[in-house]
């Protein structure tokens, strides 16, 4: 069985009715980069700035920015112990 919808029917219903709250979205991209000196890391960063202009021509809105991250000293604690006894039927 297939069924062909046509975009300006799924569009129409897809809009929101007046009085309802618009839906908002907010996409996030996370990159990490590992590079062995600062001269190599400004080099990702100006390739992903370059990227980033692209993506601007279509969201204007969209922002870009650079962290620099400390390596962690000690490794992540791990996962608890049992909560919760098991159940034991008496």
């Amino acid at each position: 069985m297939s069924v062909t919808f046509e975009a300006a029917s799924v569009a129409t219903a897809l809009r929101r009715p007046s009085g309802c709250a618009p839906v908002r979205l907010r996409a996030t991209i996370t990159i990490d980069i590992e590079a062995e000196d600062f001269l190599t890391a400004e080099q990702v960063k100006a390739t992903l700035a370059a990227e980033y202009d692209n993506l601007r021509r279509s969201y204007p809105g969209a922002e870009l920015d650079f962290r620099q991250r400390k390596p962690r000293t000690a490794p992540r604690a791990g996962l608890p112990g049992l909560i919760v006894d098991p159940y034991v039927d008496d």
